[in-house]
């Protein structure tokens, strides 16, 4: 049986690191974008709307917490779409794909004294009230994953007492609404297209964006700041273009490393979401759609948005929910 105090690690938990900006320069959708309000924009047309919503992948309370504009949105669809299927099976499956291969351990990879750094930030994460073995237990789960798993895992471990608890990231909470509401569900990607995100990086650019992370937080704990609750402050406050600046000082730590990144997590997934997105919507000519992807997709001439308007849609933000009837 598993302790209240080892956690499942949830699929969105492993890609909370695609929240980066691609596109640092001014457009008109950042110029525009500090409209007050949840990150809910609607594609305009002759029939039924598509509604596309910015999310963030944590469990907070503060987030999952819905907008009435959203909640509006959300019950009026037909077919909701996340980045990729947020099912149990999915979930599953993914657990072996971050593991590495059985003769290998975290440890050998990126070095004893980064992985001994990586142990002690699990440490100081736990909640006071956790058994003294649970660090250990922690430690001996990441020296089986992947770098850039444990890189994403740890970043996560503030948020330990959520997922104790039982509490879902957004996008799973969405897909699991729409699921019980009988809604159709699906993804715009695989599982095996998101992990060829990370699997494109060698083991040395892996272990060098895990020491990174960690020197951010050590950094953040030195001047006793949250980055994650920072984070969330600027994902609630509505302002787009806000959120994207705070979240290119990570560039700033390896301009090249973090370039890469953004472009094989941001850049690219974006055209093939756009693509598929239309496609979709193409073939639900009567039917709402809701689609739910990772806030920061949206932002700049090469997000969701820039890209959708230069194939002349007209996209809308909503602030507020339709009036009723």
């Amino acid at each position: 049986m598993r302790s209240r105090w080892m956690p499942r690690m949830g699929l969105v938990a492993l890609f909370a690191l695609v929240l980066v900006p691609l596109d640092t320069r001014t457009s008109p959708l950042q110029a525009a974008a500090a409209d007050t309000g949840p990150f809910l924009w609607k594609i305009e047309g002759s029939g039924p709307p598509t509604y596309l919503y910015g999310t963030i992948h944590i469990p907070d309370a503060r987030v999952t917490e819905l907008p009435s504009a959203v909640t509006a949105a959300f019950s009026a669809s037909q077919a909701v779409f996340t980045e990729i299927r947020m099912d149990t099976a999915t979930q599953m499956g993914v657990q072996a794909r971050i593991m590495l291969p059985d003769d290998q351990h975290l440890k050998d990879v990126v070095g004893q004294p980064l992985f001994e750094r990586l142990s002690k930030a699990v440490d100081r994460s736990l909640p006071k009230d956790a058994p003294p073995a649970v660090g250990t237990m922690l430690a001996s789960l990441l020296d089986r994953m992947k770098p850039w798993a444990a890189m994403s895992y740890v970043e996560l471990l503030e948020f330990l007492p959520d997922m104790m608890a039982g509490r879902q990231a957004l996008d799973a909470m969405l897909y699991d609404q729409a699921q019980k509401d009988g809604k159709e569900v699906g993804a715009l990607e695989t599982v095996d297209e998101q992990l060829a995100v990370f699997e494109g990086f060698t083991n040395e650019e892996q272990a060098r964006m895990l020491k990174l992370t960690l020197d951010s937080m050590d950094e953040a704990a030195a001047k006793k700041k949250s980055p994650t609750e920072e984070l969330i402050k600027g994902y609630l406050s509505g302002d787009l273009a806000k959120l994207s600046l705070m979240m290119t000082e990570s560039m700033r730590l390896d301009s090249v490393l973090f370039g890469k990144f953004s472009v094989r997590a941001v850049d690219e997934r974006n055209k093939l979401m756009v693509e598929r997105l239309l496609v979709k919507r193409a073939e639900r000519p009567d039917k709402t759609c809701f689609f739910a992807v990772g806030a920061l997709h949206y932002a700049g001439e090469t997000g969701i948005i820039g890209l959708l308007r230069k194939k002349g849609l007209t996209v809308t933000r909503v602030t507020e929910p339709p009036p009723q009837r």
